[in-house]
């Protein structure tokens, strides 16, 4: 089974994975600089890597809360029965650091594999969360690393300002970042937070809304919400603001929509997924959808097209 990544067994596959294709003998510690890419010989690195092991448990004990939540169909009981094999290969980065990748890797045999693989599936069925694809991802960070190199070196707003402002987006960006090890709902936290703080701090949004930085997070924050599964439209971000929506929420999408936030383009699919996000000229409506349709596609035996016949 491919891996979605839509859910917290997926992670998990992944990440024990990795741990799987490192030579056992190999330190443990040493085993997860690497793939973090991070140096354990500095207590900067080895607290990274004790940030996965503490990521990696909160995500057995979603494992287990996502699982419980599936019907009964699905036998809860019998996805678990393995799943302690799992959490026995995670509990080794609570030892000591003299752990070899081994340790970890020896506490799973062949039926837990099965058996988060099991997990895995039902979850991606039945309980899939919203999974931002990584070259989207990577697009997102992009234009929030801009917006925070904006706001750093600018002169319109004060100092107090700024440093409220990049702390969100710095929030943000991480959260985007760690997305193999939060998920999806660590970035809509960390955009929630984002949107949530200028509706809370309605004097610091007093002193942005009017500045060019006011339309800039703006967008930054439609884009994260597009890109979060809000395809048919978004409600008012800001304060004063009136919601985003589609023109006409009843069209029928049968290509790729493109919904232009200023300069800010996000193409979405048909599931409604988003699949491209880039930069484009600032002359469009924010939170314009523009359809491209292919009149020539779908000719019926009347000579009509589908969209012909969809304002008959």
């Amino acid at each position: 089974m491919d891996r979605s990544f839509d859910n917290a067994a997926s992670r998990l596959r992944y990440w024990i994975d990795l741990f799987m294709e490192k030579p056992g003998g190999d330190l443990l510690v040493n085993a997860a600089a690497d793939i973090l890419e991070v140096d354990a010989d500095f207590v900067s690195g080895r607290a990274e890597v004790m940030r996965l092991g503490a990521a990696l448990a909160d995500m057995c004990a979603e494992v287990r809360r996502e699982v419980e939540k599936l019907p009964p169909d699905s036998h809860p009981d019998l996805l678990l029965a393995d799943f302690g094999q799992v959490e026995a290969a995670v509990d080794v980065f609570t030892v000591s650091r003299h752990q070899s990748v081994s340790g970890l890797t020896a506490q799973i045999d062949a039926a837990g594999h099965r058996g988060l693989e099991m997990i895995d599936r039902h979850l991606h069925t039945k309980r899939a969360q919203t999974w931002i694809a990584d070259s989207v991802r990577l697009e997102l960070i992009d234009l929030v690393e801009e917006l925070m190199d904006q706001v750093y070196r600018t002169d319109v707003l004060d100092e107090e300002v700024k440093a409220f402002v990049l702390i969100r987006l710095e929030a943000v960006e991480k959260a985007l970042r760690d997305a193999l090890l939060t998920g999806t709902p660590g970035i809509e936290h960390a955009t929630e937070a984002l949107i949530g703080s200028m509706h809370r701090r309605r004097d610091v949004w007093n002193q942005i809304k009017d500045t060019p930085f006011g339309d800039r997070i703006r967008k930054v924050s439609l884009a994260l919400c597009f890109a979060l599964g809000a395809a048919n439209g978004v409600p008012a971000l800001m304060p004063g603001d009136d919601g985003q929506q589609p023109e006409d929420s009843q069209v029928e999408i049968q290509k790729d929509p493109l919904i232009d936030i200023g300069n800010i383009k996000i193409e979405v699919g048909r599931s409604g997924d988003v699949v491209n996000v880039n930069q484009g000229d600032d002359d469009v409506v924010d939170g314009e959808i523009v359809e491209e349709v292919d009149h020539a596609d779908n000719e019926g035996e009347d000579g009509a097209t589908d969209s012909d016949r969809s304002t008959r």
